[in-house]
């Protein structure tokens, strides 16, 4: 199976590293790029922006504080999805206990339902396995030279001047040809960027 490291420009080890390391500049650079998606992760099981955001804070906080223990093995995309489930769920439980409390049925029922889709894991692994088929199909049905040149460029990670070099072809060819793998990309997976965003996957 296409396993999505392979697709995507790489450097979250570097970053994982750096924060483990007590770098800032690493830390600031993953906040940038996860907090949207962390916050969109959590807005999805509590439908209330501030405690998303809330939530999406707090994750970026322990990472900071736990940096030491950080596994720079493991993709960062995991773990911060993996501390915001842990926290979306301790809400979720306040909020059923809370609303057990006031005789509130149906917030107790819409939050139950909410933790039980956070707990199945099954579902997760089933998006999961649906994505990588996705993105594996529709890298396939690219024009053989246009994923020649993506592949190049996502999986082997070469400059494009390195592609143009390879290929006998011009840089302004490899650019061309990017562009159009991306511009057919989106069109294929456009029903599937929230959960590209949720995993942390950078096709574009």
């Amino acid at each position: 199976m296409y396993s999505h490291p392979e697709v995507v420009v790489n450097n979250y080890e570097v970053l994982a590293a750096g924060i483990k390391a007590g770098d800032a500049g690493s830390f600031k650079e993953v906040y940038m790029q996860y907090f949207h998606k962390v916050k969109y992760y959590a807005m999805q099981y509590l439908d209330n922006v501030e405690e998303a955001e809330d939530i999406a804070q707090e994750t970026f906080f322990e990472l900071w504080r736990r940096r030491s223990d950080i596994d720079v093995s493991l993709s960062l995309s995991s773990y911060l999805l993996t501390a915001a489930r842990n926290k979306c769920l301790n809400v979720l439980r306040d909020r059923i206990n809370k609303a057990r409390k006031h005789g509130d049925y149906a917030v107790e029922k819409k939050a139950s339902l909410d933790y039980s889709a956070l707990c199945d894991q099954s579902a997760e692994r089933l998006l999961s396995s649906e994505l990588e088929w996705k993105i594996k199909n529709s890298i396939d049905m690219l024009p053989p030279k246009t994923k020649e040149v993506f592949l190049m460029s996502r999986q082997n990670e070469l400059s494009y001047a390195k592609i143009a070099e390879k290929m006998n072809i011009s840089i302004k060819m490899v650019e061309y040809r990017m562009m159009q793998a991306l511009k057919i990309l989106r069109k294929y997976l456009k029903e599937y960027l929230c959960m590209l965003a949720m995993a942390g996957i950078t096709l574009f």
